[in-house]
């Protein structure tokens, strides 16, 4: 089981990370105007991608050990949300900063 739950975090992990580093469905003006919005437009970029990947990474991980796992060996709820805000709040601030460095 813990082999299939690291396969679920690396997948949601690398499409975060991909996701906060490339993504950005404006124009080159926009493009700038939000670059040079500095620590603000990185908290929210932050946010945008952390807060629905979290949810996703919980969805995934409470459904997947509810329907593989024995209910002895099940964690419980705060610890699967906890770390699922940890798995996506770290890859959603390392995309972000390499955002507003490289791109």
């Amino acid at each position: 089981m813990k082999a299939i739950d690291g396969i679920i975090i690396s997948c949601v992990v690398i499409a975060l990370i991909i996701g906060a580093g490339f993504i950005y469905p404006g124009q080159g003006q926009e493009l700038i105007a939000y670059k040079s919005s500095g620590i603000s437009g990185i908290f929210k970029r932050v946010l945008v991608f952390a807060i629905p990947g979290a949810f996703i990474l919980f969805g995934i991980r409470f459904f997947i050990f509810q329907l593989l796992v024995r209910e002895e060996d099940i964690p419980s709820t705060w610890r699967l949300l906890f770390g699922s805000c940890i798995f996506a709040l770290i890859p959603s601030i390392l995309g972000s900063l390499y955002f507003f460095q490289y791109s």
